[in-house]
């Protein structure tokens, strides 16, 4: 096979060690590949070495979604909430299946996903202190069958924005979300991570990877 090396003009990756490891998905590398290089073209790959002196001293320093799913509301700060016209309703769970059922019938969250309904499904973090929190967000359609999905993170009734003044997104299966955000909380503030349908909840299976670090 032909070897592709990267120049000076090449795109550029650059990958946190720190949030790599929190996350434990590597998916993100795929994703952010697919956007940068649609047609196989070289990328240059950076790597971030912040592992040594950002160990959390305490675990609520810190919050990360997939690593920590639970089968118990609140647990690390994490709800498991459907969304309908501003407001939730805590999902449950179904020990069966071993994922959160929302109020509609495709409406959940499981440990590799989360997937819309009439009801949107809404992963919710609740601050644990006052300060100012930096959030790491992977947000990717996980088949190339699906027509989008909306996504969107309120802070309370506020919505976050995502880019340039935009508070909501249509996600595609080729276009993934990756951003790292950064504002301030007072203690038991819920930041809200919502996923929608665009058109139809056909093959809306969504992966959400959230790392929050307390500044």
């Amino acid at each position: 096979p032909e070897i592709l090396k990267p120049d000076e003009t090449s795109p550029t990756i650059k990958i946190s060690l720190l949030e790599l490891f929190r996350n434990r998905d590597i998916s993100v590398l795929e994703t952010m590949y697919k956007a940068l290089a649609p047609n196989g073209e070289a990328v240059r790959i950076v790597i971030i070495d912040d592992l040594t002196n950002a160990i959390p001293k305490s675990n609520d320093e810190f919050g990360a979604f997939p690593i920590e799913f639970s089968s118990e509301q609140g647990k690390d700060g994490w709800y498991y909430k459907s969304y309908l016209n501003g407001t939730y309703t805590d999902m449950v769970f179904d020990e069966a299946s071993g994922y959160w059922q929302g109020d509609s019938k495709y409406t959940m969250i499981t440990p590799t996903y989360l997937h819309p309904h009439n009801h949107d499904a809404a992963l919710v973090y609740k601050a644990e202190k006052t300060g100012r929190v930096k959030i790491t967000v992977h947000c990717a359609v996980s088949s190339e069958n699906s027509d989008g999905i909306s996504f969107r993170i309120l802070n309370g009734k506020d919505e976050i924005d995502l880019a340039k003044g935009e508070g909501s997104l249509i996600i595609s299966y080729d276009q993934p979300f990756y951003k790292v955000l950064e504002f301030d909380v007072e203690a038991g503030d819920e930041i809200a991570f919502i996923v929608g349908k665009n058109q139809t909840v056909s093959n809306d299976s969504t992966r959400l990877a959230v790392y929050v670090q307390y500044e």
